[in-house]
């Protein structure tokens, strides 16, 4: 019994949250939805579980008094952003708005001498357009697959090309910091001495100076230093105390 309340309270608040996404969406007052809130929804009105719920918030908002026309307008483009870039199954679902739809192209509404209701019609007849006729609908939709597709093109070649900079940039910086410290003689030789290496002057200062072998022992000096273990050293030194 418990198990089953929480499988209905978990179902219940899924379905606040998502009239919550589709309010959020075609509300009549603050800024335009945006793109990624439109590709949430059409995502969400794919699962079958969902698209009911999505349905009805919709209906609801076109169903809205005239002076909400930008309610109206805004669920007018979610519609259509759906049947542009959702599964086809979901275009032949849509016909349930088609009536709906069709009245919407003779809204009406003057303000202050201004013709509010414009967008409106001119929307409601280019979807009522896109229903009638799938040739004109099927172009729409392959127009957004190659634009998505491009889209995600560019932002894996960006991430890319952004993901070498920083490798670049990272062994760049390393290699700044190893020359900067083994290319000096004496700086070498005052970090090995501080490491308690024993450093021959002259067999050091003659490496140093021929050419042909001062990469040879700088990459010597390296792997010494990168393999110094100060609890070794340690250890040693206590051992030849006792």
């Amino acid at each position: 019994m418990t198990d089953l309340f929480e499988i209905i309270s978990l179902k219940t608040q899924q379905l606040k949250i998502v009239e919550e996404k589709v309010r959020r969406s075609t509300k009549h007052h603050g800024s335009s939805p945006t793109i990624f809130q439109f590709e949430e929804l059409a995502k969400i009105a794919e699962k079958t579980e969902d698209i009911a719920i999505v349905f009805k918030c919709l209906w609801v908002r076109l169903n809205r008094k005239k002076k909400k026309h930008r309610s109206i307008l805004r669920s007018l483009e979610l519609i259509e952003y759906m049947m542009i870039n959702s599964k086809d199954t979901l275009i032949s679902q849509i016909e349930v708005f088609r009536p709906k739809i069709k009245k919407l192209t003779s809204f009406k509404l003057v303000r202050h001498k201004k013709d509010k209701g414009k967008n409106v019609r001119e929307k409601a007849a280019h979807i009522l357009k896109l229903i009638q006729n799938p040739t004109i609908l099927r172009q729409k939709r392959d127009e957004a697959k190659l634009g998505r597709t491009e889209l995600e093109t560019v932002k894996r070649n960006d991430k890319e090309i952004r993901k070498r900079k920083k490798k670049k940039k990272f062994y760049k910086s390393k290699r700044r910091s190893t020359n900067s410290s083994f290319d000096d003689p004496d700086q070498i030789k005052n970090v090995l001495e501080s490491k308690n290496f024993k450093v021959d002057n002259k067999s050091f200062k003659k490496d140093q100076n021929n050419k042909t072998s001062k990469l040879q022992t700088r990459e010597i000096l390296q792997n010494e230093y990168d393999a110094f273990d100060p609890r070794l050293e340690k250890q040693k030194i206590l051992n030849s105390k006792n």
